[in-house]
């Protein structure tokens, strides 16, 4: 693991498993068959010019690219400025996506530049669990930048019929080749323009359900046991 960490750290190694993770799930995406449902309320605010924030849980990320198909050059995520953020963030960008990075001291940055993105029409992508915690259990960044920006929220969501669970914080959902998957979208979600304290919760504790009843949902029909959420007060990753 130190070996790994120290391979990580450098340029080459670095690059190295980016290309890696991009075509592994170029490799699944093409061994596995799949079933796309929900994109009527996602195309019909594509049509009408609205743009919009996709949330995902971070146990779902890495099947996404295929989720956005033609969108992804238009999409920006938001990340962590951190060693598995950027593995994440190199492994999409080969995929067209572009990203803002995060760290401790850059958050108030990055909601701002968030806003900038979706009012020049585009979209950004978040992990209202990630990076650190606590596994299904939406945090707020999400809903404030939708409020701020007047754009509403669109759930995603995916399983695979195999999978293997990694022993991370979030239980991520490994993608194996050669399965059935389903990938759903869900309705839109409206988010009050500039909300206060008491809205903004509400919708997040709306994200919350929702995004958590479509992929439970999602991994039945694929055989597999949802993976339960984290208590509210568990401890986030280090």
């Amino acid at each position: 693991m130190a070996m790994l960490k120290k391979i990580m750290r450098s340029s080459p190694g670095h690059a190295f498993m980016c290309w890696l993770v991009a075509n592994y799930v170029r490799f699944v995406r093409m061994t596995n068959i799949w079933t796309i449902e929900g994109t009527e309320a996602r195309d019909k605010l594509v049509a009408e010019g609205r743009n919009f924030v996709i949330v995902v849980w971070h146990n779902r990320l890495a099947m996404m690219p295929y989720a956005f198909g033609h969108m992804a050059d238009k999409i920006t995520v938001v990340a962590s400025d951190h060693r598995d953020g950027r593995l994440v963030v190199g492994g999409l960008g080969s995929f067209g996506f572009k990203a803002i990075l995060l760290g401790n001291d850059t958050i108030s940055k990055g909601t701002r530049d968030a806003v900038r993105v979706l009012k020049r029409g585009e979209y950004i992508g978040f992990t209202p669990d990630g990076p650190r915690g606590p596994r299904g259990r939406a945090k707020q960044g999400a809903v404030v930048v939708a409020s701020l920006a007047g754009v509403p929220i669109i759930p995603v969501t995916y399983a695979q019929s195999r999978r293997k669970l990694l022993r991370s914080w979030d239980r991520f959902n490994f993608p194996l080749p050669f399965a059935r998957s389903i990938c759903r979208w869900g309705e839109v979600i409206e988010v009050p323009r500039k909300a206060d304290a008491e809205s903004l919760d509400r919708v997040r504790l709306e994200v919350e359900k929702v995004l958590t009843e479509m992929t439970d949902d999602c991994d039945r029909r694929m055989g597999q046991e949802p993976i339960p959420a984290a208590a509210e007060d568990a401890p986030v990753k280090a």
